[in-house]
């Protein structure tokens, strides 16, 4: 299982424009992801949502709005878990993203086909600094 837990840590503008979240699947892969936003405390969950790739092979959220601006988001952790699978036979590899700075990615193989029910599961996370 793919892990990105080791400090990772995205430098944001405070007084930057909104934050958007981008997931990316590739080849003929699929990615489903649940993400949460915690507070700096690492326990608070400021916000949740799932997103996936479908058939595009990416999907964005913006993260911030009026209830939630860039300016609170320093030492905020993003976290995620991230499930891909195949919808071509035989097709079993390629790679996810979660592009920040740094670039989340993950070159994956033996990626199960979707029709089995199973997937790789990729958990990572990223911390919230101000420039």
């Amino acid at each position: 299982m793919p892990d990105g837990t080791q400090g990772r840590v995205c430098t944001i503008d405070r007084a930057g424009g909104d934050v958007i979240i981008r997931l990316r699947a590739t080849n003929a892969l699929r990615a489903g992801a649940d993400f949460a936003l915690l507070g700096p405390d690492g326990a608070t969950q400021r916000d949740r949502w799932k997103m996936a790739t479908g058939d595009t092979g990416t999907s964005d959220h913006t993260l911030t709005s009026p209830g939630l601006p860039v300016s609170s988001l320093d030492g905020n952790t993003l976290k995620w878990e991230v499930l891909c699978c195949s919808t071509v036979p035989g097709l079993e590899q390629g790679a996810a993203d979660v592009p920040s700075i740094p670039p989340a990615h993950w070159d994956l193989t033996n990626v199960p086909n979707c029709a089995t029910g199973k997937a790789t599961p990729i958990n990572a996370s990223l911390v919230f600094r101000f420039k």
